[in-house]
This record gives C-alpha cells, sequence and structure tokens, in this order.
C-alpha cells in the first residue's frame, strides 16, 4: 500500500502528470467515443490490480458486461456482488 505522499506512476499519462498520481485520486475524463480510451481504461486498471493495487472502475457509457469482459481479457475477473439494474 502506498503512503500519503507517494505517487503512482502511470506512464501513458506521465506527459500530462509528470509527478504522478496520489493514492485516493479520481480521474475524469472526458473522450471522443471513437477513440480508444475504453481500452486504455481497462489496461491501466487491470495493471494497478496486479501490482496489487485497489481501484474502482466507475463506467457510465457502457453495459457492465463489456466491462466485465475487457478486464477478463487482461485476466481480471470482478466480483459480481450486485444485481443488474434494468
Amino acid at each position: 500500500m502506498l503512503g500519503s505522499s507517494e505517487r503512482l506512476n502511470v506512464p501513458l499519462l506521465s506527459r500530462l502528470i509528470p509527478d504522478g498520481i496520489k493514492p485516493g485520486t479520481i480521474l475524469v475524463v472526458e473522450f471522443d467515443p471513437e477513440s480508444h480510451w475504453f481500452a486504455v481504461a481497462a489496461t491501466i486498471a487491470a495493471h494497478y490490480v496486479q501490482d496489487g493495487f485497489k481501484v474502482a472502475y466507475v463506467a457510465m457509457a457502457r453495459p457492465r458486461e463489456d466491462v466485465r469482459t475487457d478486464l477478463a481479457q487482461l485476466g481480471l475477473y470482478p466480483r459480481t456482488n450486485r444485481p443488474a439494474y434494468s
């Protein structure tokens, strides 16, 4: 677990955030729907989970199953502990 003064380095974002990201930071990203952001976000989240960190992945523009499928392709299998909402 990182201390409050330590920061996570996200290589893809290092030009925008050269000092890294403090634990507990929330990133909100506005993106072009035709971009590859969904794949990038899933890849960043998967790598941090695989390194032992906790990640909250909130996706409002995609179905839950699409997110789970993307994460599964990266070796993560999120728990299903909530009913699906219609």
